[in-house]
């Protein structure tokens, strides 16, 4: 008797010793996976082939006191003031918001090569934040930590993110920020994190105008979108000058129009790109741009429909942010595969949902592929743009159905998880 009593706890010790192992093992996995990738295209990265030059070329430029000419790489092969970056007959040019411009200041002052990978190693420390920021409100994956940190290294958007020295795995860590905000009540720190994340506004504005326009509290979280991003706008003045400010809108209008500028449009993971593929060989540009305009306006629409007749606060219903997030990735007018990293969001809590949430077995099953091809997919992100972009499409069908079609009230999906904070 005494041994039978005693057996439970030793089973759970031995499940628990499983436990932890396994998670040990899919941490050492999803180092692995990027740390191996970086070791065989360490060459590129130290040579400076990656967007990351732009970066640090800008944060140099701010450093050195040359601010107002943040932008003269868009009109000369180089800056004048680049002494520890690679010499490249072509170098990239910056065409980013000039606050994001402060934020490489600290890595311009390393020498390049150290610089790079020190902004590799902090953009993956952070897709890796971005995970742990929303566990607490995915209960289902927060049982199988595993599954989410393979995932991270598996997601191709963020790997490329991070060889291409992208910010966008920053741009995830924000929006994961922001959904942690909308679901404890903290609608300022929530607007701040968009806010924070304007350097990318074509993703940015949809989604800041789908929060408000679902949210109750609507005033709070502008008030705390506008004041950070009038903050920021007035620290980028007295970096490198308003005239500096003031022109970079006009700078990204004719950026096009440079002999470096061009937007590789057929490679766009999005709506344009779709147009753009479809209609090019028929109709003209301004054609297609109408186009773009008029779908956009229906998946904005697509995106609010269901939540209308939802109770409590919407907005921070896992299934409804991740079809705001879906739709603001459709409609971005200007992204690319690395800006897709943004997905891993919808993907993880609408991956919690279907295991969470009573649905019946056909949503489950469809929702439940959808998200899985969208995560196990992902390399057509890369390699098929146009396809994954379809399969974006779908997905946000399929979540609009979804929130649709079972009508239930805010409060029975995120209550639960917020009693837990």
């Amino acid at each position: 008797m005494i041994a039978e009593r005693r057996s439970p706890p030793a089973v759970n010790t031995n499940r628990s010793h499983r436990r932890a192992v396994i998670v040990a093992l899919a941490a050492v996995v999803a180092l692995a996976i990027p740390i191996c990738l970086a070791w065989k295209l360490r060459v590129q990265m130290e040579n400076g082939f990656s967007d990351f030059q732009g970066f640090y070329d800008a944060g140099a430029a701010v450093g050195s006191g040359n601010g107002p000419r943040l932008y003269d790489s868009c009109d000369q092969p180089r800056l004048l003031n680049m002494v520890n970056a690679p010499t490249l007959v072509i170098r990239h040019c910056y065409i980013h918001a000039p606050f994001e411009a402060l934020f490489f200041v600290p890595v311009a002052r390393l020498p390049f090569v150290t610089a790079t990978w020190a902004w590799w190693s902090f953009s993956l420390l952070c897709a890796f934040a971005a995970l742990f920021v929303t566990l607490p409100f995915l209960p289902w994956i927060k049982e199988r930590i595993e599954l989410g940190l393979v995932s991270v290294a598996i997601f191709v958007p963020i790997i490329a993110t991070l060889f291409q020295g992208q910010d966008s795995v920053i741009t995830l860590l924000l929006f994961a920020i922001c959904y942690a905000g909308l679901v404890r009540g903290r609608y300022a720190l929530a607007g701040s994190a968009l806010a924070v994340a304007m350097y990318k506004p074509p993703l940015v504005l949809p989604m800041i105008l789908l929060l408000a326009i679902a949210s109750k509290e609507r005033l709070k979280l502008l008030a705390g979108f506008v004041t950070t991003f009038l903050l920021l706008i007035c620290a980028a003045i007295a970096a490198v000058g308003w005239k500096c400010v003031a022109g970079y809108p006009f700078l990204l209008a004719r950026f096009s129009t440079r002999d470096a500028g061009h937007y590789h449009i057929a490679e766009m993971p999005n709506l344009r790109g779709l147009a753009f593929l479809a209609f090019q060989r028929f109709i003209s540009e301004r054609s297609i741009f109408l186009i773009v305009a008029a779908l956009s306006l229906i998946v904005l629409a697509a995106a609010i429909w269901p939540l209308r007749k939802m109770k409590g606060k919407p907005e921070a219903d896992p299934l409804a942010f991740s079809l705001f997030v879906t739709a603001s990735v459709l409609v971005g007018y200007q992204e690319y595969t690395y800006d897709l990293a943004l997905l891993f969001l919808p993907v993880l809590l609408v991956w919690n949902s279907v295991y969470v949430q009573r649905q019946n077995l056909a949503d489950r099953k469809l929702l439940l592929f959808g998200t899985m091809f969208l995560l196990l997919g992902s390399v057509f992100s890369l390699t098929a743009p146009s396809f994954y972009a379809c399969a974006v499409l779908l997905f946000f069908i399929l979540l609009a159905r979804q929130l649709s079609t079972v009508p239930r009230a805010v409060s029975d999906r995120i209550e639960p998880v917020a009693a837990n904070l």
